[in-house]
């Protein structure tokens, strides 16, 4: 993309931002429509292969975050996690929380996927205090998303154990299916603890939870001591 077209585009994206915080984001939404796909994406790359401000990628990440489609919020948040800045952190959690609730299936594993990448460098207490914070969210689809991200890429950190035992006990049956994948993952740090959830699961009210229940514990029992 040449950098006539990259420096007009950029200040489009700056323009549609200009109501963004005052929550008024349907007009960004429609704008972000009116680009092409692909002009989009190759702008994302662009950023990416680039050395933003901080600032300025959150900035351009919560704009472009508003487009419907799904491609451009996968492709987003695959550079996202370059801001892992602690002065940034609370924006960037907010960033993962909003998508929590996206309805498209494949943006939510993208999304768990970026925020464990995300979790990965934060401090260790840091992390902790995140974990705790969305596995005790009053909201469903968060305490999922915890244990989604739990199964795919954070694992062996303190307080990760009781965080999946307690996400295994959720009331929601999405939560407690998405506590049998993390179980499994996170087996090899804590065998004793993972395989007394597993085999609970195993009895669990929901058809669904008990028969990836009984699959994760088959595959992992012959590690059981």
């Amino acid at each position: 993309m040449s950098f006539g077209f990259r420096h007009k585009m950029f200040c489009y994206l700056a323009g549609a931002a200009m109501g963004f915080p005052s929550g008024n984001t349907n007009n960004t939404t429609d704008e972000l429509g009116l680009i092409p796909e692909r002009t989009l994406i190759e702008f994302i790359d662009d950023v990416g292969n680039e050395k933003w401000k901080r600032g300025d990628l959150l900035r351009l990440a919560e704009v472009l975050l508003q487009d419907d489609r799904t491609t451009i919020k996968e492709r987003i948040l695959q550079i996202l996690p370059q801001s892992a800045d602690s002065e940034f952190q609370s924006r960037v959690e907010g960033i993962f929380m909003g998508l929590s609730s996206e309805p498209d299936r494949a943006v939510r594993k993208t999304v768990s996927i970026g925020f464990a990448t995300w979790l990965e460098k934060l401090e260790e207490m840091d992390r902790t205090e995140i974990i705790c914070r969305w596995v005790l969210s009053s909201e469903g689809n968060v305490r999922e998303m915890m244990a989604r991200t739990l199964a795919g890429g954070v694992t062996g950190q303190i307080g990760i154990s009781s965080a999946i035992s307690l996400l295994s006990n959720d009331t929601e049956d999405d939560v407690r299916l998405a506590a049998v994948a993390a179980s499994e993952a996170q087996f090899g740090f804590n065998p004793p603890v993972y395989a007394q959830i597993l085999r609970n699961l195993n009895h669990d009210t929901n058809e669904d939870v008990r028969g990836a229940a009984k699959t994760a514990f088959n595959e992992i029992k012959d590690w059981i001591v």
